[in-house]
Order: structure tokens, then sequence, then C-alpha cells
């Protein structure tokens, strides 16, 4: 079974952890080429970045499932 791993801040993981009733979230990249790594139903992890030099900071604290890959604007991405 492939996966994949997104890099992403802790504020942003806090933030989805916390909301009651997410079935669906974005997630973001600088590169808008084609993102052909994953295809539905596939697991995509969550790393949280240890961005203040916590020891144990750097770890996978979440897990979802791929569905599909958009390229969109950033208010775009927002407003989703």
């Amino acid at each position: 079974m492939k996966g994949y791993i997104g890099v992403t801040s802790r504020e942003w993981f806090t933030y989805l952890s916390i909301k009651d009733g997410i079935n669906e979230v974005n997630f973001w990249r600088k590169n808008t080429a084609n993102f052909n790594v994953l295809t539905q139903g596939d697991p995509f992890f969550f790393l949280v970045k240890n961005e203040k030099g916590v020891k144990g900071e750097r770890a996978v604290l979440g897990k979802g499932t791929f569905v599909r890959f958009e390229v969109l604007k950033v208010n775009e991405a927002w407003d989703k």
C-alpha cells in the first residue's frame, strides 16, 4: 500500500483536530504540478513540522484518506 506524508504546521493540525464534523480538508502545496502520487482511497498522513525546536515535535499525528487533487487559487482554497 502506498501513502503520502504531508508536512503541516502545529497550528493547522490543531485547528483541524478540534473541529467537529469535518469530513474533508484541503492540503495546500507550493508546487501546482499534477499531484499523481496518490489515488482515491490511499492514506494521507499529517506530519507536524518542528518549528520551535520542541523535542519530539516532528511526528505523524494524523491520517486521512485521499479523495482528489485540484488546482485552486489561494482564495479559492481558503473558501473551501
